[in-house]
């Protein structure tokens, strides 16, 4: 094995190239035509060199630089102009070899050769640094980003450049960013790892730094505060990180301290949080696998329930989520009606007041032409009136003369 990814499944990478997946495969996130679960290793694809695990949707990346996506793809995040499961691995189409990928819960972001950074799926929160919060179901450049060198993706997104500056976008416990944010607090960063709605960083002295939500202690701060900045994590800080990974709550980081590497685990587990890194016993570490006694079938069926119950915790907040957003698109359909509503009835309104003015403009041009007439009328009788005195005038004038004579 050179190589895993986890999401609600896993996926191994073999040193020949072969990945291999088992897990939940409800929605095509397995590469495989099924909606049952995998229990047992599965081969999927071959020439695979990396790849990545979202919620339910999952991306291979092989060896000639060519990017594969299968699994849910409601939200766009296959990046196949479709918005529909697809149970098989599809090529992306891209301009530019591809060197890395990172899958969010609900978005994708591939990383070229060129050191672009493209990002399409779900952007409710802003995650895909487009400067908005629309879906986009094809591969899209993230303009303010160049020559990066590492990505990662959860709830929100990140990536680093080759200046070692970090940058990160979303909605979070930090605000609202629909563009890159840089963190100006932390420099020299090497690798950077996304997890649930939070984040850790690691810089080139081997140093560990976290920031986001902190519900379940993996910020690794000895608290459940949230941080809204990158904060070194104080108990590794006499360590040196050569690795990390993060899962939706946990974190996992390996250390070097010259020829000895230690595992180290901040979760929570059962009802118990671990606040800060649990560094397993040296003499431990040396006891050979054979000779540690091995978990009691109780300890097995515990650790069986807390699993269920974590991933029954995860559908119940999804579903949750998703309620909510139907609730608000219900709300805003509402809203929207209601403004269509009252539109009609203001423009039912004008029409009505319209066609009022128009009868009363119809009686005014009736009036006038019925005054107008009889003027004329009037006026042709002052004329015969005139005349009629006129010659009574004349009448009377030569009566007048006759009697003078």
């Amino acid at each position: 094995m050179v190589s895993f990814c986890c999401g609600l499944r896993l996926f191994i990478y073999s040193d020949n190239g072969i990945a291999y997946s088992w897990g939940g495969g409800s929605q095509g996130e397995l590469g495989f035509k099924t909606i049952s679960n995998q229990y047992a290793p599965y081969e999927v694809f071959t020439k695979v060199t990396g790849g990545s695990c979202g919620s339910h949707h999952t991306g291979l990346l092989t060896s000639d630089g060519v990017c594969y996506m299968f699994g849910n793809g409601r939200r766009g995040q296959l990046g196949n102009k479709k918005q529909e499961i697809c149970f098989c691995p599809t090529k992306l189409i891209t301009d530019c070899a591809i060197v890395e990928i990172a899958c969010g819960m609900e978005h994708t972001m591939i990383l070229d050769s060129k050191g672009r950074v493209h990002s399409f799926g779900g952007n409710s929160f802003g995650q895909l640094g487009l400067g908005h919060k629309i879906n986009v179901d094809q591969p899209v450049i993230i303009k303010e980003l160049n020559n990066v060198k590492n990505i990662s993706a959860g709830h929100h997104s990140a990536a680093i450049t080759s200046e070692e500056s970090l940058y990160i976008w979303g909605t979070g416990i930090f605000g609202v960013y629909l563009n890159p944010h840089k963190f100006s607090n932390i420099d020299k960063v090497k690798e950077v790892q996304i997890g649930g709605c939070f984040g850790v960083a690691l810089n080139s002295d081997g140093k560990l730094w976290s920031w986001g939500s902190n519900s379940s202690g993996e910020l690794g701060l000895g608290n459940t505060s949230p941080i809204k900045q990158p904060q070194l994590i104080e108990a590794l800080r006499d360590m040196y990180i050569i690795s990390i990974s993060c899962g939706n709550s946990h974190v996992i980081a390996i250390t070097s301290e010259r020829t000895t590497e230690m595992l180290q685990t901040f979760s929570k587990a059962e009802d118990r949080i671990t606040m800060e890194p649990n560094i397993y016993d040296e003499p431990y570490n040396k006891i050979s696998l054979s000779e540690r006694p091995s978990p009691s079938k109780d300890s097995s069926n515990i650790q069986m329930i807390v699993s269920l119950q974590k991933e029954r915790d995860y559908y119940e907040g999804e579903l949750k989520k998703e309620r909510s957003r139907r609730e608000e698109t219900q709300l805003e359909c509402d809203m929207q009606k209601k403004m269509i509503s009252e539109g009609k009835e203001r423009i039912d309104e004008t029409s009505s007041k319209l066609r009022s003015l128009e009868e009363a403009i119809t009686i005014l041009r009736q009036d006038k032409a019925t005054f107008e007439e009889d003027i004329t009328q009037r006026m042709a009788s002052i004329e015969i009136e005139k005349r009629r005195l006129a010659e009574q005038e004349g009448a009377k004038g030569k009566i007048i003369k006759e009697y003078e004579i």
